[in-house]
């Protein structure tokens, strides 16, 4: 594997580490993918089941919502 793939390669996330990088509290992530809350957001990448009580989010959908954010902060 080249080092210059290695960020394009799928890696999964949790709910912990999703907090940190866009420095949301847990909450405040569940209210914004979850339709019909005041805080939602559909741009928000939606969580995938890893397991029976488990979620997980793809990294690179995380990045590319926070270039997004920040192009429309522009």
């Amino acid at each position: 594997m080249q080092i210059d793939s290695f960020e394009d390669e799928f890696r999964v996330i949790r709910i912990n580490r999703l907090q940190v990088m866009l420095g949301l509290s847990r909450s405040t992530i569940y209210e914004r993918i979850k339709p019909g809350s005041k805080w939602f957001d559909s741009d928000f990448p939606k969580p995938f089941k890893i397991g029976s009580f488990a979620v997980g989010w793809d990294l690179r959908e995380i990045r590319a919502f926070i270039e997004l954010k920040k192009q429309e902060g522009r």
